[in-house]
């Protein structure tokens, strides 16, 4: 029995369309996860000379991306197309297996994602002397007389936000010959609290 291979990463809009498209028209395809085996896409690279994902193969045959499926698929679905694009899939999984093994799933199990080890002690910033933890530093900021507001930029309005000269002005005297990632660190939780930051 023949063989659809789809290259594809799980977070992806193209890749989630090319196999909806699949299914929905009933054929049965191989998906090879580069986001569980990243280690395949050495092989994707090899057979398809392409980077980008999905990449989709009918057994040995590369057929391209999404674009280049939904236009297969409008070629074969015309009436003036010699073969329908249900003849075409019935052809394909008629046809002997690949015998490329850089078009199978791997037998071994995706190794799990890296999980990031828990934070033991709550970021500190160092403002005049004063060890404040990041939700104090913001408090002081926003006593000083932060100005939050909304705020209209290139023809979008960002809400809650604040205008980075405006913290430089006041963080400027404290942080002189600091780097700016501090400063950068020191907005974090606005952005986590949904207080956007404009430079």
């Amino acid at each position: 029995m023949g063989r659809v291979t789809v290259f594809s990463i799980a977070s992806c809009p193209h890749c989630q369309r090319a196999k909806a498209l699949l299914t929905r028209r009933g054929v049965p395809f191989h998906d090879v996860s580069l986001t569980d085996y990243p280690e395949k896409r050495a092989d994707m690279l090899q057979l398809a000379d392409r980077l980008t994902v999905p990449q989709i193969f009918f057994n040995d045959a590369h057929v391209g991306g999404a674009s280049d499926l939904d236009v297969l698929i409008a070629a074969t679905d015309g009436d003036a197309a010699p073969k329908s694009f249900d003849d075409v899939m019935k052809a394909v999984l008629a046809a002997p297996d690949s015998e490329d093994l850089r078009l199978r799933i791997p037998d071994h199990a995706p190794e799990p994602a890296p999980t990031p080890s828990p934070r033991t002690h709550p970021p500190v910033v160092t403002i005049g002397g004063r060890a404040l933890s990041y939700l104090d530093a913001v408090r002081e900021l926003l006593a000083a007389g932060l100005d939050i507001s909304d705020r209209a930029y290139n023809l979008t309005v960002y809400r809650r936000c604040f205008v980075g000269s405006q913290v430089w002005q006041r963080t400027h005297p404290i942080f002189r010959h600091a780097p700016v990632t501090r400063l950068t660190r020191l907005c974090a939780p606005l952005r986590v609290a949904g207080i956007g930051f404009k430079t």
